[in-house]
């Protein structure tokens, strides 16, 4: 079984070529977002991907090219779903944050049972 797939891979740092914010869909690494290069998404055109507007976007297949590659000669593939793609790996760990901030306020606001629509404002926001 693959390691957890929250982060980034430290080789997408000195590569080129262009990259994906992902959030991982199904399994035990369900919910989890990473950064990936766009070559280990299977069949993706991004310019496909950017007409469709976000509901109508469907889950793409990935594999997790981190370690050695297996005897197979294939890595395992995994469901994600496409948040955002960049050439820049700082506009996506930018993105990266906020969707962990607003995962970690949204589950603190329902924790504490505040209702978000009419109790916090955004002047109670501070980034």
């Amino acid at each position: 079984m693959p390691p957890k797939k929250n982060g980034v891979d430290k080789s997408l740092q000195s590569s080129g070529g262009r990259k994906a914010l992902v959030k991982w869909v199904g399994g035990r690494d369900d919910g989890l977002l990473s950064v990936i290069d766009q070559s280990w998404i299977k069949n993706f055109d991004e310019s496909e991907w950017q007409e469709k507007s976000p509901a109508a976007r469907e889950t793409e297949i990935a594999e997790w090219r981190v370690g050695k590659v297996p005897e197979s000669g294939h890595y395992r593939s995994f469901d994600c779903r496409v948040i955002d793609c960049s050439g820049k790996l700082t506009c996506l760990l930018i993105r990266f944050s906020f969707h962990l901030f607003y995962q970690n306020y949204s589950a603190m606001m329902l924790h504490t049972g505040f209702n978000t629509v009419h109790e916090v404002s955004s002047s109670n926001i501070f980034f």
